[in-house]
């Protein structure tokens, strides 16, 4: 409590020089909140696919990637949303819909029969309909290996690194890290598939109270009801630790839990193309008390992808 006493009165004090040293920390927040999604989808286009037949699922996320001539892909994908809280953070403005949209192209393929390798880079954005301050705009790159382990397990690891932009394509921040994880995949019958794994990442910013280090957990499961239909759930929850998020303004030690639930749905009519819907519940419990925050999102989404 009183370190909260503490910040108010410092943001109302009547001093221009302090007035104009305080950042704007509910936009700091969401700026934080902004890489670390544009890091994490780095991240998650990174890892390797489940081959055509492995387990039932073609193309679904998995710890298989196919041996094939065709290493090159290109990936399309626009969608329509719904969040009942666009800026994640405490002072929820209320509800918006969105649109977002997303390139991506790369390489993935098998060295000597033993290392799977991948490389790519993406361009992508979100923009809502009313709130301006929460849209934005971000470039990465990413470079992964990954190796079976010991049956079902696989390790990889991940490089990244991009810039965040505003809804203009201006103010970029720049971003880098790293990540490493551990995965296994469980075909439960010929339809279903269940994924545990574990992560650990290491995120730098160019504005450095956004650096920090995240170790998460995760539990993926995929139901092919048809050929071409596929149904998937996922729970994750994660645990954040900011090197210093404002420290000196905030006199508090920013570290975040964040739990999440999410169900989707997909069909795919033609070999390339993919349609899906989705919806997810997401919760952050955080000692800095702008950063905690629940919101619920759905999306519409359709995707387009060629291999060559």
């Amino acid at each position: 409590m009183l370190k909260k006493l503490l910040l108010i009165a410092a943001a109302l004090l009547p001093v221009p020089a302090m007035a104009q040293g305080l950042p704007d920390l509910g936009q700091s927040v969401t700026e934080a909140d902004q890489i670390g999604r544009a890091a994490q989808a780095s991240l998650d286009s990174a890892r390797p696919e489940i081959a055509e037949g492995e387990a039932g699922l073609p193309g679904e996320a998995g710890v298989f990637l196919l041996t094939v001539n065709e290493i090159f892909y290109l990936s399309g994908n626009a969608s329509l949303g719904y969040t009942d809280n666009p800026e994640r953070n405490a002072d929820n403005v209320g509800s918006d819909g969105f649109g977002e949209a997303s390139l991506t192209a790369g390489l993935s393929t098998r060295l000597g029969e033993t290392v799977d390798f991948g490389i790519g880079a993406s361009v992508g954005g979100r923009e809502f309909f009313d709130r301006a301050a929460a849209s934005n705009r971000n470039v990465s790159g990413n470079i992964s290996a990954g190796v079976p382990v010991v049956g079902p397990v696989y390790f990889g690891v991940v490089g990244f690194g991009g810039w965040n932009f505003d809804n203009d394509f201006e103010n970029p921040v720049a971003f880098y890290g790293m990540g490493a994880n551990l995965s296994a995949a469980f075909a439960l019958s010929d339809r279903v598939v269940v994924r545990p794994g574990v992560a650990v990442n290491r995120q730098y910013s160019q504005v450095a109270e956004n650096n920090s280090t995240t170790v998460s957990g995760g539990l993926e499961a995929f139901f092919a009801a048809t050929p071409q239909i596929s149904l998937g759930a996922r729970a994750g929850v994660s645990r954040r630790w900011f090197d210093n998020f404002y420290e000196d303004v905030t006199f508090v030690e920013r570290k975040d839990w964040n739990y999440s639930l999410s169900a989707s749905a997909s069909w795919r009519p033609l070999e390339n193309v993919t349609l899906g819907i989705s919806a997810g519940y997401e919760r952050q419990d955080s000692a800095f008390f702008l950063s905690s925050y629940e919101a619920f999102e759905s999306a519409a989404s359709v995707n387009l992808s060629i291999r060559f």
